[in-house]
């Protein structure tokens, strides 16, 4: 399966985990590509159900918030986008830090 640009960068935004929420995937997201650093959450979540039809994402509920997890079927493509640098897990760190500021700010 050959992904597209903005699904291999929501893959890499998962890092090495299998599951991550949604807020935290997009906060990853806007720092891993700045290429698409000015998309919103509407657009994100419009790519991750396109995505969850193409059967690369399942969507869950986690701890009472949406969540998407990587299918397993699709470790081939996915090796790929595995970090593979210590910059791309500094990104995920920054990404996952902003997330958790933003849902403390919700709360």
């Amino acid at each position: 399966m050959k992904l597209s640009k903005i699904d291999s960068d929501i893959i890499r935004s998962f890092g090495w985990a299998l599951v991550e929420l949604e807020r935290t995937l997009y906060e990853r997201y806007l720092v891993l590509s700045p290429n698409h650093s000015l998309t919103t959450i509407d657009v994100f979540r419009s790519h991750l159900k396109k995505m969850e039809r193409k059967g690369i994402l399942s969507s869950l509920t986690l701890h009472g918030q949406k969540a998407y997890q990587r299918e397993k079927g699709i470790e081939a493509t996915i090796s790929k986008s595995l970090p593979k640098n210590p910059l791309d897990e500094m990104h995920l760190v920054i990404g996952s830090l902003k997330a958790k500021q933003k849902e403390e700010t919700y709360r």
